[in-house]
Order: C-alpha cells, then structure tokens, then sequence
C-alpha cells in the first residue's frame, strides 16, 4: 500500500506522471510533469504543467503498479521556452 503525501511524485508502470498539489478523504489533485531536455544545462529538466487531474486516492494506495516517491530537488524556478525548439514541439506532440 502506498502512503501518499502533498508533494509526492506519481510514477506509472516506471514512466513520471505527475505530483500531488493537495489531498482530501477520497481524491488526490495531481498536476502533470513532463520531463526534459534543458539543452542550455545539458541535462533533463523537470516540468510543471498547467494541467491537474483528480484521481482516486484509494486507486494509487492500492495499485502495485503505481509507485510514490519524495525527491529531495525541489521544482521552484519557471522555465524559459522562448529559444527551446525541442521542449515546444514535446507539448505540441503530445
């Protein structure tokens, strides 16, 4: 069983999807993540979407292909798109 707290990061089936903004009794509000490629840092980057979902909080405490996690990185800055090609057509694809 996963125990879920506020800023804990859902991964599904391996892949990142997203983090928990707030908790109530029976859902979670789960803003989408993207991952990557800061080009100027050379290294992956995580992203904030604007986008949020409410899932079932019973649904990720009893799904063994759901996982929970803290990381100790925090995500506080915003992230510069204008000169980024690659990070624009990711949003676009998908």
């Amino acid at each position: 069983m996963n125990e879920v707290n506020v800023n804990d990061y859902l991964e599904v089936a391996g892949k990142l999807v997203g983090r928990v903004i707030s908790i109530d009794k029976k859902s979670l509000l789960v803003r989408k993540v993207k991952i990557t490629f800061d080009t100027k840092k050379l290294e992956k980057a995580l992203i904030m979407q604007p986008h949020a979902v409410f899932v079932s909080k019973s649904l990720i405490e009893n799904s063994y292909w759901i996982r929970t996690f803290r990381t100790s990185t925090e995500v506080i800055g915003t992230f510069n798109l204008d000169k980024n090609g690659e990070v624009i057509d990711e949003f676009l694809i998908h």
